[in-house]
């Protein structure tokens, strides 16, 4: 255990006598330490590295800081086992107002352990009387409560109505900007894929039943697949569509390809995908008065979401309270491919063997996306995976009206011109229950492998092969001959 006096040099500590009576015990939250849960260590859930320091009746102004990591529940095992001495004379534990983990007080209170809470404006303190003896083995409930806290921000500012309509509502005016912040994401997604493993999806062979339907969407022939997979219900829909934009007297026209996964029920689903087609037409056409622009393009497409998860709210009110749904769309406009997202599901080309995604998983424990969440009022919390205030497994989606407002219906976006993809190439759209199984560079192999055949035939091996290598959930995919 290596312990260091503040602004002072490194000292090995292995007994009480060797240093000052006087410890500050501080749990520090700071943006650092914060996300170093990222890190992954451990194996009884998120790990966290923090610093950790402790306080004893003393007149001596000495601190010393302890750095450990792991959970506080070890942390005192060990401390107690390795400086019983020390440990006994523990009176108090410290940590600045806002950074003040309820977990501490919890723990303390349920083990009847606690005498006085103290609070100001600068600290808080939990009075504990001498030897306080930490719980051996945390419970089930107690490593929740870790798992809880130790990965939230406390306490949380919920911001107001106005802000939250401003966040969810702004427009880009300048295209500088908007290229800046289509190319940024496009290299989020580049660098997700780049990072992404090899997963235990296998290339098998489909039998005739598995082929998927085929469609024509205005000159682009495309294939359907879907499967509740090993699930009992259905809770994905997918949306395969196309309609014209006349603007300035100019007829465009748009192909639109979309999955949606829902989320606790089927409800948001299923309006998603109903209503977001004409939405979006309706936002292209206001945005574009003059002629289609990438700025148009790109506030549309943003403003096209969010009004369609306000509908959704007054709509059906009952079922937007606790339920949601992704939203993953590509569409093909203007000698462009756009991809906006909402949630985890993927957005790939196959450009003639050589993968490109165009869509970056929206997931809560990401430092980008956990930003925008604690901005609108929400945390990240550790239940079977990380979640949006421990419920939602995603940071954007549509629907969820109880988060008041912590989950965003803005999608990130993407585009890219058609003429950077080969002839002969695919657009292929596919959820999580593939993504899980699959990673993009794995997708991108079996479609350049049947790029010669009819795309309902490789969205069907796809779907065949996710669900042979051990798929457990709902599985869909589009394949778009481009």
């Amino acid at each position: 255990m290596s312990i260091s006096k503040v602004n002072g040099p490194p000292i090995t500590h292995s007994s009480s006598s060797e240093i000052s009576p006087k410890i500050l015990q501080k749990i520090s939250f700071g943006p650092d330490a914060f996300f170093s849960r990222y890190e992954k260590k451990g194996s009884l859930g998120p790990p966290h590295s923090f610093t950790v320091s402790f306080i004893t009746p003393s007149t001596d102004n000495e601190e010393i800081l302890l750095e450990m990591d792991g959970y506080f529940g070890k942390i005192w095992d060990s401390f107690q086992k390795n400086e019983p001495q020390l440990a006994s004379q523990f009176t108090k534990i410290w940590a600045p107002t806002e950074e003040m983990p309820t977990l501490i007080q919890k723990w303390a209170i349920d083990n009847e352990k606690a005498t006085e809470i103290k609070s100001s404006e600068e600290s808080q303190y939990l009075e504990i009387p001498p030897g306080f003896e930490a719980i051996q083995e945390p419970s089930p409930s107690t490593i929740n409560v870790v798992q809880d806290q130790f990965i939230q921000h406390v306490p949380r500012k919920q911001p107001s109505l106005e802000e939250l309509h401003s966040y969810e509502f702004r427009i880009i005016n300048e295209e500088s900007s908007i290229q800046e912040r289509l190319d940024r994401q496009m290299q989020f997604a580049k660098t997700q894929m780049q990072n992404e493993p090899e997963k235990s999806y296998r290339y098998k062979f489909a039998p005739m039943d598995w082929i998927g339907m085929p469609m024509d969407v205005k000159g682009y022939q495309a294939g359907i697949s879907y499967s509740t997979g090993p699930r009992k219900q259905m809770k994905e829909l997918n949306r395969v569509t196309s309609f014209y934009l006349t603007i300035a007297g100019r007829n465009y026209p748009v192909q639109f390809f979309g999955i949606f996964q829902g989320m606790h029920t089927k409800q948001a689903c299923q309006f998603a995908c109903r209503y977001s087609p004409k939405k979006i037409r309706d936002a292209l056409i206001e945005f574009n008065p003059k002629k289609l622009t990438d700025k148009g393009i790109w506030n549309a497409l943003k403003i096209a979401m969010v009004r369609l998860n306000e509908e959704f709210k007054e709509k059906e009110p009952q079922a937007a309270h606790s339920s949601g749904t992704t939203a993953t769309i590509a569409l093909i406009l203007n000698q462009k491919i756009w991809a906006a997202n909402l949630g985890d599901a993927k957005v790939v080309v196959n450009n003639d063997g050589t993968p490109i995604q165009l869509t970056e998983d929206a997931l809560p424990e990401d430092p980008r996306y956990e930003k925008g969440i604690v901005k609108r009022g929400g945390y990240v919390a550790f239940n079977l995976g990380y979640k949006l205030n421990k419920a939602v497994p995603v940071a954007r989606g549509i629907g969820y009206s109880r988060l008041n407002g912590a989950l965003s219906a803005r999608p990130k976006i993407t585009s890219i011109a058609l003429s950077a993809i080969q002839p002969g190439s695919h657009l292929v759209l596919y959820s999580r229950g593939i993504k899980h199984i699959a990673s993009t560079k794995q997708i991108v192999e079996t479609v350049h492998v049947g790029k010669h055949i009819n795309p309902e035939i490789v969205s069907g091996k796809i779907l065949y092969s996710s669900y042979r290598s051990g798929a457990t959930e709902n599985q869909t995919c589009i394949v778009v001959k481009l």
